[in-house]
């Protein structure tokens, strides 16, 4: 009698435990049949039917049964898809936006290298001409 009574109640412990941890770990809304918080006790307090019930009743439904969703239509090509073209428009704005920047840094660092050139000179910087007070 023992022989039998120990290995049934292992798969007992076993299949209760399975069940409840995944009763517990289903995200809330992807669960059959009852509401979750009323799975848990039904798993725990009826000892063999609880995780039956959950196991055939109140799992979600596995991704590899016969019910699947409807697949995404992707396009057939590049050009027919609006979000890739739309990540290139942005690639291509990004990179028109950093030449215009590295284009105004080097302006600023030529009329910098000017200023400083004429000051070394002594020229008024408006004019371009010598500075009339550096002379007296």
């Amino acid at each position: 009698m023992a022989r039998i009574l120990v290995p049934t109640a292992i798969v007992l412990v076993a299949l209760t435990l399975f069940a409840l941890f995944d009763a517990l770990l289903t995200p809330a809304g992807r669960h059959r049949g009852m509401p979750k918080w009323a799975w848990i006790p039904s798993v725990l307090l009826l000892p063999l039917a609880g995780p039956l019930l959950w196991l055939f009743l109140g799992r979600p439904v596995p991704l590899f049964s016969g019910r699947t969703a409807a697949p995404v239509p992707r396009p057939a090509s590049p050009d027919d898809d609006e979000e890739f073209l739309r990540t290139l428009r942005v690639q291509r704005a990004q990179t028109e936006r950093a030449r215009d920047l590295d284009r105004r840094e080097a302006e600023l660092r030529a009329r910098e290298e000017e200023l400083r050139r004429r000051r070394e000179r002594g020229e008024d910087e408006a004019t371009g001409e010598p500075d009339a007070d550096a002379d007296a």
